[in-house]
């Protein structure tokens, strides 16, 4: 995001932008928020408005039309609306902005009539977005006219920001971003029982490494009942405590820890694992992830797991 922010300070700032660009890739939640980004940033190099920001959220601004998905696609009458808009003459001075979401589902008739405001003569200060997870899917007349921008792909520090800015609890932002990077199955599973309780399951053999309270076997057994029919949920829990055993080598070795939600607990688990024992761990635990994508007995791996990982705990040469 940063990247393309600073491109487009830069272009502004040189007076080059062009009449239409699309934005390509990346979830739809992050192209939203670094549009409406670029959008303020073009409105604001030309007006000093202390509001613009609250407007520009709000989709409140004289100069500035979103399209948003009318059910599954945009539809030619949004499109017909906006070319009605920007043929007004418009009260505020300064550029004009529009934005259409999901570019790649307009109906033909969306797009040709986009096509059409697009031929027909406009001041130099209007500025189109397109915003598309495929670009190849634009039509290509459309494409033609316009500069592609590729988003990268998103970091977990993007996606993370993206959740907690839509009220999600930083912990379960944390938590998801392991298991997805798009927006609409991320608030999917935020309400899935499994989801939660494996993160609860993670969070009690994570309180078992720093004190022991009942027998690990008891925990086992726990993820047994859980999820006899759910491998895939194993499968996150022990890779969740293999991020918090290598951000411990992390710690080690003086470098970031990346489980930031767990900080507390992997610099009070520091002490206790070497990087010897916390290797041999992650060792376990992607071998405990390879047999359960296999044809296994849960409850035999999960015991055996579980005495290993004693095994490790017990081991004072390690």
């Amino acid at each position: 995001m940063k990247n393309v922010i600073e491109h487009f300070k830069y272009t502004i700032e040189k007076n080059r932008l062009s009449h239409l660009y699309i934005l390509s890739g990346g979830s739809s939640l992050r192209q939203k928020r670094i549009v409406r980004e670029l959008a303020f940033l073009i409105f604001a190099a030309a007006n000093d408005n202390p509001s613009l920001k609250h407007q520009l959220e709000t989709d409140n601004y004289p100069n500035f039309v979103y399209l948003a998905k009318d059910g599954q696609s945009i539809k030619k009458e949004q499109v017909l609306n906006l070319q009605k808009e920007f043929s007004k003459t418009s009260l505020v001075k300064g550029p004009r902005v529009y934005i259409v979401e999901s570019a790649d589902t307009m109906s033909h008739a969306a797009a040709n009539s986009l096509l059409k405001f697009l031929e027909e003569p406009k001041d130099d200060q209007t500025v189109g977005f397109l915003l598309t997870e495929d670009q190849s899917l634009v039509l290509p007349t459309i494409k033609s006219r316009s500069q592609v921008i590729l988003l990268e792909e998103e970091t977990d520090e993007d996606f993370i920001k993206s959740l907690t800015d839509q009220q999600v609890p930083l912990k379960e932002a944390y938590y998801l971003t392991v298991l997805t990077k798009d927006y609409e199955e991320a608030m999917l599973l935020l309400e899935d029982a499994h989801f939660q309780k494996a993160c609860q399951s993670f969070e009690g053999l994570l309180s078992h490494f720093l004190s022991p309270k009942v027998p690990l076997s008891l925990l086992m057994y726990d993820l047994e009942r859980s999820f006899f029919d759910s491998k895939e949920w194993l499968i996150y829990i022990f890779e969740l405590l293999s991020k918090v055993m290598l951000d411990i080598i992390h710690t080690h070795m003086n470098q970031k820890i990346d489980f930031e939600i767990h900080k507390e607990s992997i610099l009070s688990l520091v002490p206790m694992f070497s990087n010897k024992k916390a290797e041999k761990m992650i060792r376990l635990f992607y071998d405990t992830i390879k047999s359960f994508r296999l044809p296994v007995n849960v409850s035999m791996m999960l015991q055996a797991t579980g005495i290993e990982i004693e095994g490790i705990l017990k081991d004072d040469n390690a």
